[in-house]
């Protein structure tokens, strides 16, 4: 079987290569990741705003099944770390019951 010789590919992987150049500032990678991060931004909000217009009861059930959940990690969390009523001050006397005399 004869063999041919071949070339390697050179094909440019998208993972792996970049825009700028490899020597490019940090300043300007920083400003090249805001921009593209900008734009993605952009995109999923106007997909999210679609989707919510198509489907508004899905919308509404999403947020609230979102708000439900936030505020029952912050309920879990305040009876947690807050203050017992019985145990805040101990050593505290209690005021004497005094019936008010009528005049």
């Amino acid at each position: 079987m004869p063999t041919t010789a071949t070339t390697p590919d050179t094909t440019p992987d998208p993972a792996i290569e970049t825009k700028k150049p490899k020597d490019a500032s940090a300043s300007a990678k920083v400003r090249d990741s805001a921009s593209r991060a900008k734009t993605k931004m952009g995109e999923t909000a106007r997909e999210t705003s679609s989707a919510a217009k198509k489907r508004p009861y899905t919308a509404a059930a999403v947020v609230t099944g979102t708000l439900a959940a936030l505020g029952g990690a912050a309920f879990g969390i305040f009876k947690l770390t807050g203050k017992k009523e019985k145990e805040a001050e101990p050593n505290k006397p209690k005021p004497p019951k005094v019936k008010h005399s009528a005049m």
